[in-house]
């Protein structure tokens, strides 16, 4: 049996479309439990604000996505409890760098274009 280019197209548009879902299904739980493990740490472990950067912030998020966070008033083993525990919470790889160690060029992008987590 045969197929046309014409089902061929429809049937990777539906297969693109049901990843594109999927994915931001997978972005939707995601920034849920990144966001309520910050909430139920920051008091525990003494950290400022925290933004998202990365793709789970400015899109492209997918399979294969990492979480990339930023936060202030933390040393290296408060960020490393962090990334520890949203790692636990999202199934993810993790990376949060504290925004005091980033060169100033990128401290100002996080403040302007990062994702802030309430």
């Amino acid at each position: 049996m045969s197929v046309s280019p014409q089902e061929l197209a429809a049937t990777l548009l539906r297969r693109a479309s049901a990843r594109r879902e999927a994915d931001a299904k997978d972005q939707d739980e995601c920034l849920r439990e990144v966001a309520r493990t910050i909430a139920t740490l920051r008091g525990e472990l003494g950290f400022g604000r925290a933004w998202l950067i990365g793709s789970l912030a400015w899109g492209g998020f997918g399979v294969r996505s990492d979480v990339d966070i930023v936060v202030e008033k933390a040393d290296t083993p408060v960020a490393n409890a962090l990334a520890d525990a949203i790692g636990d919470a999202t199934g993810r790889n993790v990376d949060v760098l504290v925004l005091g160690s980033l060169p100033p060029g990128f401290q100002k992008r996080v403040l302007e274009e990062g994702r802030h987590v309430p």
